[in-house]
């Protein structure tokens, strides 16, 4: 099957998933559960056709890696607690802007390897890093979702997202529940990676961008969660501050791809 075909199968599923917010419904009905098994079923077969004899660590392979993490995550949760649904509203349309970068900057370069070359702990440290990426970008898009629907109660206006969106008690149990739950999966990359490091290395710890970048992600997301334990942080000030988290993650995780397979690429074409 061609591949162009089956990204835009994903790209078209993505469109499906920012409509959901549209139904007359106000429940995850079983029109919102077939659009999210159709883009988690679009994404997942376009991951394993990328990743079938190869492992693909390029920018596009990781930004559906993400997309498709980040559904399945967003199923789960919604299974556990069917009231987070409308969270979606701010979801989808997020992940079908990383879906069009995907698939462009699929045409561009392709870094892949073996999978008899890599390492179990090589394994292990992509996994729990992508499951960790995919968890804080559902809690950044909550505590997003609070502070838009806390601006809407103080302004008195109410607007399509005021009735689109989760009330700001769930968007906030939300997203401290994610983020300490992310701190603990940022944690095990964090091991995972120090032991495939030493693998290839000989070295527990290769201080370099990417690694001051996803520590002091860390440190701020402890900050966070003690903060709010202590005095409740919430609204504005922790949104900001964790866009920042994110910003930083973003960084350590999909930056170094982008740069490397992307920029690098194109002035080594320029260069020529």
């Amino acid at each position: 099957m061609n591949i162009i075909l089956i990204e835009g199968i994903a790209v078209l599923s993505l469109i499906c998933g920012c409509l959901i917010p549209f139904k007359r419904n106000s429940k995850p009905d079983g029109l919102f559960w077939l659009i999210n098994c159709f883009v988690l079923t679009a994404t997942a077969l376009l991951v394993f056709y990328k990743q079938n004899d190869y492992w693909h660590s390029d920018f596009s392979t990781a930004l559906w890696l993400t997309i498709s993490a980040s559904v399945f995550l967003f199923i789960i949760i919604v299974i556990i607690k069917n009231t987070i649904w409308r969270i979606s509203t701010l979801l989808f349309p997020y992940l079908f802007v990383l879906g069009i970068l995907a698939y462009f900057s699929d045409k561009l370069v392709v870094s892949s390897v073996l999978f008899g070359e890599i390492s179990v702990w090589l394994y292990y440290h992509a996994i729990v890093s992508i499951l960790m990426y995919a968890l804080l970008t559902i809690a950044t898009l909550s505590a997003l979702s609070s502070t838009i629907q806390e601006r809407n109660i103080r302004s008195k206006r109410l607007n399509i997202l005021s009735h689109r969106l989760p009330s700001v008690t769930s968007s906030d149990n939300l997203f401290i529940n994610l983020l300490t739950l992310s701190a603990f999966i940022l944690f095990f990359a964090f091991v995972s990676g120090m032991a495939a490091q030493y693998l290839q290395t000989g070295r527990f710890l290769n201080i370099d961008h990417k690694t001051i970048l996803i520590l002091l992600a860390f440190i701020i997301i402890i900050i966070i969660i003690f903060l709010h334990i202590r005095s409740g942080i919430r609204g504005r000030l922790a949104t900001w501050i964790v866009l920042f988290v994110y910003l930083f993650i973003s960084l350590g995780y999909l930056g170094v791809k982008f740069v490397t397979n992307i920029l690098l690429a194109y002035l080594d074409k320029l260069i020529i």
